[in-house]
């Protein structure tokens, strides 16, 4: 991993990391996907981006990251939003979302 390393984002933690199948990064922050559907995180927690909150997610299948926010879609269509909320983009709202299906080029997925 290269990298300024100016908030831990290229911190060595990653390579303790097993079973990664799937990689995301935000602007100072990255985020793995593991076969076990749950996440690992590191870099900025400047605006909650690598927040614990992340622990508790289960049954992740995606993520998308934002600059200083992320989300996870889980395999019963609902999403989970962590992060900066300066325009609310991990406003409650999203908790009203349901049916998201994953993308088909990330159907392997899928078990």
């Amino acid at each position: 991993m290269l990298g300024a390393n100016s908030s831990n984002q290229c911190n060595p933690v990653y390579k303790s990391f097993t079973n990664v199948i799937d990689v995301f990064c935000g602007y100072n922050h990255s985020i793995v996907l593991r076969s076990d559907e749950t996440l690992e995180c590191w870099g900025s927690d400047e605006f909650n981006q690598c927040d614990k909150v992340y622990k508790t997610f289960t049954h992740v299948i995606d993520v998308a990251c934002g600059t200083y926010h992320s989300i996870a879609l889980k395999d019963d269509e609902t999403i989970e939003c962590w992060g900066n909320n300066t325009f609310n983009q991990c406003d409650p709202v999203y908790r009203t979302f349901n049916n998201i299906k994953l993308p088909q080029t990330k159907n392997y997925l899928l078990k």
